[in-house]
């Protein structure tokens, strides 16, 4: 018998997910038509958890009903049609909804594990990739079959939209899933879980403690900084201020600001982190 996990209420056959990694549905959207007319303002009124305000905008004239279980929320509009969004299950917006039911997206996510080289992808999968990361950090990946529009960040988490079926989700990632490994970053960053999505290297440093974060970009020349302000160290790596510094480092309280560091610190910091910066 084959093994099975679970994914919100519907039980996952975990033979079809051959990377170990079944993405986690977060939102479904669904259409409902009653294929009647609906008098918004009676239903307001009658209804604890409605809002109405057609004045609000002439546009979007319809009642907002949130529902608690499931926990969803559903668009009421005067000519009959529904939408529901916010279940976590087909199962769960079918009993927000009832009639005429429809899924219209599924969304899901899921974490990799490891970093991976966006401007290597978007390159070698030009024709599906679009990635502009000063307008957003994420490389968007329209594929054909299924069609899913794929989320991937630097970080390895995914996220993956446009399914009518969750089984679209997961063959969608199955798909994606060698190729992320083939963009696969060969650094040792790892993701620091108090700092989000951040990725740390420990310091080179034997004298002390600190976590360099890969985020924070910018110049080692803040106030007291012994390092020039050249464009060679512009995308260099600034330590985290608030990071307590041990031993012959250490201040009176404990603490010392990351400008303090002398020329031979930063000069074992900068050589540690050279591997990286190619």
């Amino acid at each position: 018998m084959a093994d099975q996990g679970l994914e919100g209420s519907q039980p996952v056959d975990l033979t079809k997910h051959p990377s170990g990694i079944v993405p986690t549905l977060q939102n479904i959207v669904s259409t409902v038509n009653l294929d009647c007319k609906l008098d918004l303002k009676a239903i307001a009124l009658q209804a604890r958890n409605a809002e109405y305000n057609p004045k609000a905008s002439i546009r979007f004239a319809a009642v907002i009903m949130r529902i608690r279980e499931p926990k969803t929320t559903a668009l009421i509009f005067a000519s009959g049609k529904m939408v529901c969004t916010g279940a976590k299950s087909e199962q769960q917006s079918k009993l927000a909804a009832r009639k005429d039911f429809k899924i219209q997206n599924i969304v899901g996510s899921c974490d990799v594990k490891f970093p991976i080289r966006l401007e290597g992808l978007a390159y070698s999968h030009g024709a599906f990739s679009s990635y502009e990361p000063e307008l957003f950090p994420g490389l968007i990946y329209r594929m054909k079959q299924p069609k899913i529009v794929l989320l991937i960040f630097v970080s390895g988490k995914i996220v993956l939209t446009g399914a009518k079926v969750r089984d679209e989700t997961y063959t969608a990632f199955e798909n994606i899933y060698p190729v992320l490994t083939e963009f696969r970053k060969n650094q040792q960053w790892q993701v620091n879980p108090q700092f989000g999505d951040e990725l740390y290297l420990p310091c080179a440093a034997s004298s002390c403690n600190l976590r360099c974060s890969k985020n924070m970009l910018g110049k080692l020349n803040s106030k007291g900084s012994n390092t020039p302000s050249t464009p060679k160290n512009k995308d260099r790596l600034v330590l985290r201020k608030s990071h307590s510094v041990k031993g012959a480092m250490s201040s009176p309280n404990g603490q010392r600001k990351a400008s303090s560091f002398n020329k031979t610190q930063i000069r074992r910091l900068e050589s540690q982190f050279a591997l990286f910066s190619n």
